[in-house]
């Protein structure tokens, strides 16, 4: 059998931790708080999925501009103004989100470098723009690479942390990690894999005790884990 374990939002969690961000701490707190459906209401969206996949590009530093040509995005509306409007209210929201991207975009030119707690460092120069021309800081990889980076350590801890735990089980192989999910071939006994999904969830919840233990700066946000099973990914539940 499959068993797959993804960190839920796990790159708006890392966000929310650099920006200290108070209401996304706080709504991070409650396991069943659903973000995107009430981000939907606020923002004026049709669904929740697009509500969804407009906070994850806007922390990655999406535009009006490029709302309003994207395809995925068109049929809510191609005018600018409303996406600039639902971005404002973002910003409004999520005030401090809004001060940690402009304290990126104000810092990183200073130097050309941006640090995480964990001391991993991240250079940055100006680049040309290939559409224009134009000479100029890369505004997306400056909001990108610090949310990007910071949940690629996170997610090792959370790997080595299985591994530690399972590796040594008969009838448990490790298969693949892809970002944010590990994935695991386990026997089909259902003892053994309920075993397996707790103690998968439980490796992502330690996340932020182990960060402290090998870095020694607090990670003050809750980690969770989703786990599906199947006997393929195309049955996965």
């Amino acid at each position: 059998m499959l068993i797959q374990v993804d960190a839920k939002a796990l790159e708006w969690a890392v966000c929310v931790y650099l920006a200290q961000d108070k209401v996304g701490m706080e709504e991070l707190t409650y396991q069943n708080y659903d973000m995107h459906s009430e981000n939907m209401k606020l923002f004026g969206f049709p669904i929740r999925h697009i509500a969804k996949i407009f906070v994850f590009r806007l922390i990655y530093g999406g535009s009006a501009f490029s709302y309003a040509h994207d395809p995925d995005f068109m049929d809510v509306s191609s005018n600018p103004k409303f996406w600039q409007d639902a971005i404002d209210t973002f910003y409004e929201k999520y005030s401090g989100v809004a001060s940690w991207h402009d304290s990126l975009l104000e810092e990183i030119p200073q130097t050309g470098v941006y640090r995480l707690p964990t001391g991993r460092e991240y250079g940055f120069g100006m680049v040309e723009n290939k559409y224009n021309g134009d000479i100029a800081w890369p505004r997306t990889c400056m909001l990108n690479y610090p949310v990007q980076g910071l949940a690629a350590q996170l997610m090792e801890l959370g790997r080595i942390s299985a591994y530690r735990r399972l590796a040594h089980k008969p009838g448990v192989l490790f298969i693949n990690t892809v970002h944010d999910s590990i994935v695991l071939d386990v026997v089909n006994d259902q003892l053994l894999i309920k075993e397996v999904c707790d103690i998968l969830q439980q490796c992502l919840v330690d996340i932020p005790k182990n960060f402290e233990a090998v870095y020694k700066v607090p990670l003050n946000v809750p980690f969770r884990g989703e786990v599906e099973v199947g006997m393929n990914w195309g049955r996965m539940e």
